[in-house]
């Protein structure tokens, strides 16, 4: 397949989906909000900078929080109302990377300010008196400079191991550019990228939730061990508003790395897997190398298949005769159920049982071996007749719930339609065995529930940004685009 690299320095945006009458309501309502935003934090930019009264350790770190929110504000709305008012769905890639970096960088910057935040009001709160000699002005400035210096080194080595991958499409499947959409243009191993987003993540939520958890607790302590109802009840509103405003942050973060990680998917795309086995008794070999990728274009405007064809070997899959079953033979039967067992948990996570159907009638002397990869599954028989040269007919087809299978315990079903609908004529005797691990088969169970469950509840987050409910939709746009920066540090990776 071939592959085309920096295929234009011009990325499309995509597109917000708003109808003419919502879009202009919803340009006049980002315009005003962006318009709110800088007023108020230049306001409070000015009413610190010119007053000398508030030149203290707490306004200073203060002052911090506005320029960090213009810097977010301005990466994020000017761009969304020019679509909103143009819609070009055009972005020059360096303006693109520049918004990126800006985003992550007020999301990071963001989180970091309200932790060292935390730290000015646990040593206010715990140790009063020496408040003044420990966060004197040379510390403070220590202080932010180390912030903003983490902060920058942190999303710089982000972007330089963007820049270094080559670029192969240019759809941006978001209304704004980060680094996760920015990572979906890439046509190479993001391995790196994938493992340093993560560990980024990780360092600043581990020390911003460790510095907060630990201040907080000190503060509740010594708020409840004073006997000064005034100053216990002004310490408790302080600390409740910086909690507040970085629970909002962390919850905008969560909500953004949801939707971008599970509920945008590019071009669009349907993606599916699919198991196909190949038996021992097959000669013919197949023309697929270790693994191959192939790409089959439709009609003009129709788009296109993607296949990734992967060999992996496999156990257990084997067509052989009845006298030759594996569990009818001790030695095999024990081999499999110690690769089944407990303590071989680490080495089969891809199939968690082996299960053996012999036929008995009718008598066709067979026995087939899979292996299971979930005991909840279902196991569909297909009964055909064969018609010379010409397609098979289907007698009849069975299903049989694996968990409902007693070992050794001959069955005998009557065939059913291929819809397992209605009855078809005749039946079938079978006899199945099944040996799983009952570790990896329950929690597996437990893992699809959980997932169906966040599935039912992305679709609903997913409903809010395809305007199916107008007043909804636009509560959750301004919510995610004044969140949105916010929630940039979450998803600083995959």
């Amino acid at each position: 397949m071939e592959n085309y690299y920096n295929i234009t320095s011009f990325l499309t945006l995509q597109n917000l989906q708003l109808p003419v009458e919502t879009a202009v309501a919803t340009f006049l309502l980002a315009t005003l909000s962006y318009l709110v935003i800088l007023f108020c934090n230049l306001s409070l930019i000015l009413t610190v900078v010119l007053n000398k009264t508030l030149h203290q350790p707490m306004y200073l770190l203060l002052i911090n929080l506005p320029i960090n929110d213009l810097l977010g504000s301005s990466a994020f709305y000017p761009q969304v109302i020019k679509e909103l008012l143009l819609d070009t769905r055009r972005m020059n890639y360096a303006a693109c990377i520049a918004q990126a970096f800006c985003v992550h960088t007020y999301a990071v910057g963001a989180v970091l300010i309200l932790t060292v935040m935390a730290y000015d009001r646990y040593v206010a709160i715990c140790c009063p008196l020496k408040y003044n000699s420990i966060m004197t002005h040379s510390h403070i400035m220590k202080l932010i400079v180390t912030i903003w210096v983490f902060n920058f080194m942190l999303v710089s080595v982000l972007f330089i191991l963007l820049l270094r991958l080559p670029r192969c499409r240019s759809l941006i499947t978001h209304s704004y550019c980060d680094n996760p959409t920015l990572l979906r243009l890439v046509c190479a191993d993001k391995s790196v990228n994938n493992i340093y987003g993560l560990f980024t993540v990780a360092i600043v939520q581990v020390i911003s939730h460790a510095v907060i958890v630990y201040t907080y607790l000190r503060i509740l302590l010594a708020c409840f061990r004073g006997n000064r109802a005034d100053a216990r009840s002004k310490a408790m509103q302080t600390c409740a508003t910086h909690l507040a405003v970085f629970l909002v942050m962390e919850c905008m973060g969560l909500f953004t790395i949801t939707y971008l990680n599970l509920c945008i998917q590019a071009n669009p795309q349907w993606r599916q897997s699919f198991d196909f086995n190949q038996f021992e008794d097959n000669q013919e070999p197949l023309q697929v190398n270790q693994r191959q990728l192939y790409t089959n274009v439709l009609d003009q405007g129709k788009g296109r298949l993607v296949f990734l064809v992967t060999l992996l070997p496999c156990w257990g899959v084997s067509v052989g005769e009845l006298s030759a079953a594996p569990l009818q033979q001790y030695d095999k039967r024990k081999t499999i159920a110690e690769k089944l067992s407990l303590m071989k948990s680490h080495t089969s996570l891809r199939e968690v049982g082996f299960l053996q159907i012999k036929t008995l009638n009718p008598e066709w002397n067979k026995v087939f071996t899979f292996p299971i990869k979930d005991i909840h599954d279902v196991v569909e028989l297909t009964v055909l007749d064969e018609n010379g040269d010409k397609s098979p007919n289907v007698l009849g087809k069975v299903a049989i719930p694996l968990l409902s299978v007693q070992n050794g315990q001959k069955i005998c079903r009557l065939l059913k339609k291929e819809s397992l609908g209605r009855a078809a004529k005749g039946s079938i005797t079978l006899e199945l065995e099944v040996i799983y691990n009952p570790v990896l088969a329950q929690n597996i169970y437990r893992v699809r529930k959980i997932t169906t469950a966040v599935l039912y509840t992305l679709q609903y987050i997913k409903s809010c940004f395809q305007w199916e409910s107008r007043q909804r939709s636009l509560i959750a746009f301004l919510c995610h685009g004044r969140g949105g920066g916010g929630g940039g540090g979450g998803h600083l990776g995959p």
